[in-house]
């Protein structure tokens, strides 16, 4: 539980009235692009407990501010919020990870098309939002318990970092959850995505050159063009037979196209 504070009480909780840290403006924080998301609150899926509580003063107080999964399918207790829904998120070509600890925010059994009145939990909206959200969500398909979870998300964050085949979030996941006693732990938080998926634990560099090689399966059977070759960019084709370039191919200054 939060201790009483002046920074608590002005941004957080006080007395029965939730502070200035709204849903919203967490959604505007994932918005930073950060690569990992972590989730500490409480959470649910179905009727006014969908989503997560984002301030609340001790255990289950109300009222408190909400993030949800979709602002359509948004609920509130007291205070209704806009914009608080994850599908406002803008992380257009950075695609996150989000690894929560909040209960049942990914019930495999309280979905779009199981009991929830066509509305998704956190887990379906994170990972299908076109363009935005991520890639693989980790969370509770029921009760979580804080004072084990915390250990899980520990060793899952050093595992990722432990070489290549950790860095495997199926793996990762599936040893941090071997590793803890409590049984109802082991099987409710679960991996939505690919456990195939690696985490890059640095920034990725930008290609200077590539190479592309043929294999036999190219033709000309598809539509073709538009093509741009961009500035900066150095493409060479080994052409085996007849190349044939239209008027929708475009060489920018500052690139360089041959074909051999």
């Amino acid at each position: 539980m939060p201790s009483a504070s002046p920074t608590y009480d002005t941004n957080g909780y006080s007395g029965s009235t939730p502070g200035t840290t709204k849903g919203a403006d967490v959604i505007n924080e994932m918005n930073n692009l950060y690569g990992l998301f972590g989730w500490f609150c409480h959470g649910g899926t179905g009727g006014k407990r969908s989503g997560i509580a984002t301030m609340a003063s001790g255990l289950n107080d109300k009222p408190y501010w909400k993030l949800d999964a979709e602002d359509a399918n948004g609920f509130h207790d007291v205070q209704p919020e806009s914009n608080n829904g994850l599908d406002n998120l803008t992380n257009h070509d950075s695609p996150s990870i989000l690894y929560s600890n909040s209960c049942t925010v990914t019930p495999f059994d309280i979905t779009s098309n199981i009991g929830n009145s066509g509305a998704r939990n956190c887990g379906e909206v994170f990972t299908i939002l076109p363009q935005t959200g991520g890639v693989a969500f980790l969370g509770n398909t029921r009760y979580g318990l804080v004072g084990l979870l915390y250990l899980m998300h520990k060793q899952f964050g050093t595992l990722i970092y432990t070489d290549d085949f950790h860095s495997h979030i199926g793996v990762a996941e599936c040893i941090s959850r071997y590793n803890q006693s409590y049984v109802d732990l082991y099987y409710s938080h679960n991996l939505i995505g690919c456990p195939e998926i690696q985490m890059w634990t640095a920034t990725p560099q930008r290609f200077t050159s590539a190479t592309v090689s043929k294999n036999g399966n190219v033709t000309d059977d598809k539509a073709s063009g538009p093509v741009t070759i961009q500035s900066g960019a150095n493409v060479i084709i080994d052409a085996d037979g007849e190349t044939t370039i239209n008027g929708s191919f475009e060489v920018q200054a500052g690139a360089q196209f041959e074909i051999k």
